[in-house]
């Protein structure tokens, strides 16, 4: 057991986007968008996440609602199959959280690191509430 408690502890930081208080997009949704993308396919998207379709074409339904445009285009069957693939504005939603979440934790970074806390977690998470435009 670890007998240094300054140590142990650890700070986290969520991260998510809202539109009018309602979840646009997380890391959850950002892996659906991904995995999307990677399989080409939305019910393989969800085996590989190991999550039901259902909770997909929800996800996918909302933010799509809460943006007013189409995340994710999809095709049925034929010859080839059918598939799914992220429009430009899903592949533009990724980005800016990308660079949202990159953005904060390296904020946050710099002052736990003055307190003198050492080797932050690359996953780390920080809970905290901020609207986009205020200071």
């Amino acid at each position: 057991m670890n007998d240094n408690k300054d140590e142990r502890w650890s700070v986290r930081l969520k991260i998510w986007l809202e539109i009018d208080g309602l979840p646009l997009m997380g890391e959850g949704r950002m892996a659906m968008l991904n995995a999307i993308d990677e399989n080409g396919s939305i019910i393989e998207a969800a085996r590989s996440l190991g999550i039901p379709y259902r909770k997909i074409r929800g996800a996918i339904s909302a933010m799509e609602k809460s943006v007013g445009k189409a995340l994710v285009k999809t095709h049925r069957g034929g010859g080839h199959g059918g598939g799914a693939h992220l429009t430009a504005k899903a592949h533009e939603l990724v980005k800016e959280y990308l660079e949202v979440t990159r953005s904060f934790h390296q904020e946050a970074s710099v002052p736990l690191q003055s307190m003198g806390v050492k080797n932050l977690p690359p996953n780390g998470r920080i809970c905290h509430s901020v609207k986009m435009g205020e200071q």
